[in-house]
């Protein structure tokens, strides 16, 4: 619902996720690092199906795994624009 909706917002967004059970927040600091936190909410794993713009890669992983997500947990991670 919320894809439809701010859909035109969604394109400046480095990162979103296809998977409808993981949530995605996204902390910039003040040296412009962007730091995210994929959340699970489901009771299953889940694989997080990131979708990122062209020029973002997914940099450092400090917590979890962004391949995979055990249920109820997180994936924390740093984005980095090529």
């Amino acid at each position: 619902l919320y894809r439809d909706i701010f859909s035109e917002k969604l394109k400046d967004i480095e990162i979103i996720t296809a998977n409808s059970n993981i949530g995605i927040t996204r902390h910039v600091d003040k040296d412009g690092c962007i730091l995210c936190v994929a959340v699970n909410y489901s009771k299953d794993e889940q694989h997080p199906e990131f979708l990122l713009k062209d020029s973002v890669k997914i940099k450092d992983v400090y917590y979890g795994s962004t391949e995979k997500i055990a249920p109820f947990d997180a994936c924390i991670f740093t984005l980095n624009h090529n």
